[in-house]
């Protein structure tokens, strides 16, 4: 496995889409433990138990139309500004390749593969500055690192 690998060569895609200027992205892996002590033991002893992962990501507001995908986990978007295309609220679970590293033709990528359900979104903007989004999600099932291409 080739690296180390830097920030500029990370990307988010939501299925075939890149979203654009993403700046960090991050998926979190938590394992439960179970307890099995038996009576009279001196100490305590435990099973592994099931895995939840989640993710996150974050970067500038663009009018790409995957970031309209995130914001439509939560709001309504009216494509056309007049009130004629107004989408209705998406429940659908967001399938995503979060690049470690996007190679270029002929070497090897690396990314996690997930599918996730919307579990917060931040939009924000400050003077003199341009619009930022934040997304978290739950990761549904297992993420999948995935080596595409050499």
């Amino acid at each position: 496995m080739a690296g180390p690998w830097t920030g500029k060569d990370g990307a988010v895609y939501i299925g075939a889409s890149e979203v654009g200027y993403c700046d960090s992205w991050s998926v979190s892996t938590d394992k439960e433990e179970v307890e099995i002590t038996k009576l009279n033991a001196t100490a305590k002893e435990y099973l592994s138990g099931l895995t939840s992962h989640s993710l996150s990501a974050s970067g500038h507001i663009t009018d790409d139309s995957a970031l309209s995908t995130l914001i439509n986990q939560y709001m309504q978007v009216d494509n056309d500004s007049g009130g004629t295309s107004v989408s209705t609220v998406a429940a659908a679970t967001l399938v995503f390749k979060l690049y470690a590293n996007k190679a270029d033709t002929g070497s090897s990528s690396f990314y996690v593969a997930a599918s996730a359900v919307a579990s917060g979104l931040e939009l924000s903007t400050d003077p003199g500055s341009t619009g930022k989004w934040s997304f978290n999600g739950r990761i549904t099932g297992d993420p999948i690192w995935t080596v595409e291409g050499e």
